[in-house]
């Protein structure tokens, strides 16, 4: 019902307070993360802010300067008298569907933006991935933020063979590399491989992605040999982990 308050928590949505973070920003990534998926709906009321200071046994002050962020970032309102609103609804356009077959990967990479941050050769490629592959003389490192509906949800660094680089530098540095990948090699590609883990942001990648450092993100290495046995791209990915959904069909 619009306007109805839910005083309910999401156990699943919790996550511990760590050290070194302002309390404020950590609870504001918990509201952010229930709002965003859907706990909380458009139009809704929150539970009070004495019921949060309750919930996460912080004072009001630290409260009110979360909602006051969350309020700065559009997901909230203060209507006086009334309470605080949901001003969010959930945009399912905005979530990373990582899929793990290949075509179904890069489809849902279609639309995305690349804003480029740096560019250079270098010899050494040093994603190790546990795979026997001949590395390329050169290759060309790519470093950039990925954004959907302009809002950033990735940073990626790459390595890919300077002599695939070459033929087509305007689309790889301004593009995504694995949608056009496949037509300027020179052989097929034999194995394509990603690994994910979850770690904690660094200070560099939450500036970039716009969360907190120490919030958690979706890290994934990726490696794309050749027939030849040439690596000829390796990178390295972290998603923001609440747009992330992974669509993973079960073999019976």
């Amino acid at each position: 019902m619009q306007g109805a308050t839910d005083d309910s928590q999401p156990d699943a949505l919790n996550i511990p307070l760590r050290t070194g973070i302002a309390l404020y920003r950590q609870i504001a990534d918990i509201l952010r993360h229930r709002i965003e998926n859907g706990f909380w709906k458009d139009q809704q009321l929150l539970p009070t802010m004495e019921k949060l200071a309750t919930e996460f046994n912080v004072s009001l002050i630290t409260v009110r300067q979360a909602i006051r962020l969350l309020v700065n970032d559009g997901l909230l309102t203060s209507r006086q008298g009334k309470g605080t609103f949901v001003t969010f609804a959930v945009n399912e356009k905005r979530h990373i569907h990582l899929k793990v077959d290949w075509n179904n990967l890069l489809f849902s990479f279609k639309g995305d933006s690349v804003q480029h941050l740096e560019s250079c050769t270098t010899t050494v490629c040093p994603l190790d991935f546990g795979y026997t592959g001949r590395p390329a003389p050169q290759y060309r490192f790519l470093r950039r933020v990925h954004s959907r509906l302009s809002e950033p949800f990735a940073t990626n660094a790459l390595f890919l063979d300077e002599r695939v680089f070459v033929k087509a530098p305007e689309t790889f540095t301004n593009s995504l590399v694995l949608l056009y990948l496949r037509e300027y090699l020179d052989h097929p590609i034999e194995l394509a491989r990603q690994i994910l883990t979850v770690h904690p942001a660094d200070e560099d990648t939450a500036g970039l992605l716009g969360i907190s450092s120490g919030t958690s993100v979706v890290n994934i290495r990726r490696i794309i040999i050749d027939t030849t046995g040439l690596v000829v791209y390796t990178g390295e990915v972290n998603y923001r982990a609440d747009r992330v959904n992974f669509d993973i069909e079960l073999s019976l």
